[in-house]
């Protein structure tokens, strides 16, 4: 039996349908109905006969988690330790999903999973504090860490970039790096690295890279978008949290035991937009 915590989300929504693709039992949560703050409205749902949990909660309002920091621990380094807490009780996986915020992106190259984490903005540094507790009150654990997230249930950046697509000059950030990933490639890899015991810390993201410029552009692209589209520099772009400048992330984990290969980006975004059409 697995429990899914986090299932309205963008990324919870896919693992949920991949779940049922693969014919697994689950029972799927989110709040108000849990609360990953509060231990005590997930002690009657992770119990003895659950076999993985997966955690697809998190606050991820980067920007609004630096003057919302008290929130952001809660819901972020809290509720994996509370989560992580009753598994290790009921002796349950736990898959839980962590961000390549975790770094500062100062790294020339790609990051693999054993590099130390740096992180450099509120959300990043909460992200890593739950990855910490996982790993400290954990044996039987699942770390993901992803990037560059797009899917068909939530907002994301190439919704935001078709929205924006009529406007005189668009400007998009050209020196942010990264793979942009689809949440159904992303819930596959969960699905299938959950029923494993190669556990620790895997990086979990498409092939390749591109800055949120090239990014755009691909979209544009493949839409036949005829958009006036304009690179620009972080330093012109400010924004509360500082964001890394490289967050390409080197699935060293998943290549080593073969269990999932993610695709590359250009494959993952044409996914999407032929799933988007068909919507």
């Amino acid at each position: 039996m697995y429990v899914l915590l986090g299932t309205k989300g963008m990324l919870g929504s896919d693992v949920k349908q991949a779940l049922i693709d693969h014919n697994i039992e689950f029972v799927a949560y989110d709040y108000p109905e849990i609360d990953v703050t509060k231990i005590e409205t997930m002690e009657d749902k992770i119990v003895e006969g659950v076999d993985v949990v997966i955690n697809c909660t998190a606050y991820t309002a980067v920007d609004l988690a630096e003057s919302n920091e008290e929130t952001c621990r809660a819901i972020n380094a809290i509720g994996p330790k509370n989560i992580a807490t009753l598994c290790q009780k009921v002796e349950a996986k736990l898959v839980h999903v962590s961000t390549d915020f975790v770094f500062s992106g100062d790294k020339k190259g790609a990051y693999v999973e054993t590099d130390t984490p740096n992180p450099c903005s509120v959300y990043g540094k909460t992200k890593q504090e739950g990855e910490e507790y996982v790993m400290e009150i954990m044996d039987k654990y699942f770390i993901l860490r992803t990037a560059y997230l797009f899917g068909l249930n939530g907002n994301n950046f190439i919704e935001t970039m078709i929205k924006l697509s009529d406007k005189e000059v668009l400007t998009v950030i050209n020196d942010q790096v990264g793979s942009p990933t689809n949440t159904k490639d992303l819930a596959e890899a969960i699905v299938l690295v959950s029923q494993t015991d190669d556990y620790g810390i895997y990086h979990a993201t498409s092939e390749g890279q591109a800055s949120w410029y090239e990014f755009a552009k691909y979209v544009f692209e493949k839409m036949n978008l005829e958009v006036n589209l304009q690179p620009c520099s972080t330093e012109e772009y400010p924004t509360p949290a500082k964001r890394p400048h490289n967050s390409v992330l080197e699935n060293t984990h998943f290549k080593q035991n073969g269990v999932y290969t993610f695709p590359d980006w250009h494959i993952a975004v044409d996914k999407y937009l032929e799933l988007r059409n068909e919507q």
